[in-house]
């Protein structure tokens, strides 16, 4: 019941809440940095996730195959390649 009346009522919140903050010496929180997987890649590894280890271009994500490592990948490259335009 107490968000529907008082400071924290939808119509109020946005002008009141900054109040009650600075009433009780709250700062304000800063926004987070977001982290994606392609940083935290190139950060911790060393590596671009999204850099084509069969030609070095650019890669575009479009879903995950599961189960393939980097020796089929290189041996069925054709035929990967061929998979986007079976969609």
């Amino acid at each position: 019941m107490v968000r529907y009346f008082g400071f924290l009522a939808n119509r109020v919140v946005g002008t009141l809440l900054l109040k009650v903050k600075k009433a009780l010496a709250q700062e304000e929180k800063k926004p987070v940095k977001v982290v994606t997987f392609s940083s935290l890649s190139q950060a911790l590894l060393n590596t671009d996730p999204f850099k084509c280890i069969l030609c070095g271009g650019k890669m575009v994500y479009q879903r995950v195959l599961y189960g393939l490592v980097t020796k089929d990948l290189v041996a069925n490259a054709v035929e990967i390649a061929r998979m986007r335009y079976v969609m």
